[in-house]
């Protein structure tokens, strides 16, 4: 695969996967979260595991279980988080708070490894706090509502999955980790949905067509090609395709929901999207940005 192919395949994929707000929102009017998750993941999990059978066979390990065992909840967790915040506010805002989660990364690295963050970790930490701060301006003033505390909470528990899955793909094989994790969210979540009342299956049309929509197109096609693509692409390449997440996932609201930002809340966009840039580049990407950006514009390799 070329380097301009896995780019764009990576973009298909993020934005993809930034539907799932809109899904989410839309199934979650007549599912309770733990049940949505539940389904999702569970149905994820015996494709996949269909699909790659040979594959996890082949790579099968008590490590590799425990270890996605561990990721499937920690991600459970934010994922549930992520709900309650679709549940209680707009879709933008929900999106935006968990992808702070790309500035948090750098400092659970640096708490590990006992080190002091760089200048450019604080800058970008800095402006995405502020973005986060016009993002909550509701007439003039900062509206710190239950779905915002949830959406931080998320951006927390997804910072920590992307902490831990860096260490564990390192010995294991990613797609098979991945698989593991997702029976793991998948039974998490029926456990829980048990646990606060009865789980019931979708009945109407469009609830189905919306969790079909969730596990295919966001789980399956979301999680498992984004690997692939970046095989063929560096680190701080991928890292500039995170900001299409909120992006898109802004625009479906817009869109299919008639959500309005207001001027404090594209500011607010706007910081964040620049701090997690900055919080993902080195210096010197920072200087060919402009051309990476024409690069990929153009379809070519960058």
């Amino acid at each position: 695969m070329s380097a301009s192919a896995a780019k764009w395949l990576l973009a298909s994929v993020i934005v993809a996967r930034s539907s799932s707000f809109l899904f989410s929102k839309f199934i979650l009017v007549s599912m309770n979260p733990f049940e949505l998750l539940g389904l999702r993941f569970f149905l994820a999990f015996a494709f996949l595991l269909l699909v790659y059978r040979k594959r996890v066979m082949r790579t099968f390990s008590w490590d590799m279980v425990r270890k996605g065992a561990i990721l499937g909840i920690t991600l459970a967790l934010g994922m549930a988080a992520e709900m309650l915040s679709l549940k209680e506010t707009d879709v933008y805002l929900t999106a935006f708070l968990e992808n702070m989660a790309l500035a948090i990364v750098p400092f659970l690295t640096m708490a590990a490894l006992r080190k002091l963050p760089s200048g450019k970790i604080i800058a970008s930490v800095f402006i995405i706090s502020v973005g986060a701060g016009f993002l909550t301006l509701k007439g003039g003033r900062p509206d710190i509502t239950p779905g915002v505390i949830y959406g931080l909470l998320a951006a927390l528990s997804y910072a920590f999955f992307i902490f831990l899955t860096e260490k564990y793909v390192k010995t294991l094989d990613p797609l098979s980790v991945g698989i593991w994790q997702m029976g793991f969210m998948g039974l998490f979540c029926a456990v829980s949905a048990v646990s606060v009342g009865t789980i019931t299956v979708p009945e109407e049309g469009s609830t189905i067509l919306y969790l079909l929509a969730l596990v295919f197109l966001c789980s399956c096609f979301g999680f498992t090609f984004q690997p692939v693509a970046q095989k063929y692409m560096s680190a701080e390449d991928a890292g500039l395709f995170c900001a299409l997440d909120p992006l898109f996932a802004t625009l479906w609201s817009m869109i299919f929901l008639a959500e309005d930002p207001g001027m404090t809340g594209f500011i607010g966009a706007f910081l964040v999207i620049a701090g997690i840039l900055l919080a993902e580049m080195s210096a010197e990407s920072v200087k060919k940005v402009p051309g990476k950006l024409l690069l990929l514009a153009r379809g070519k390799n960058g």
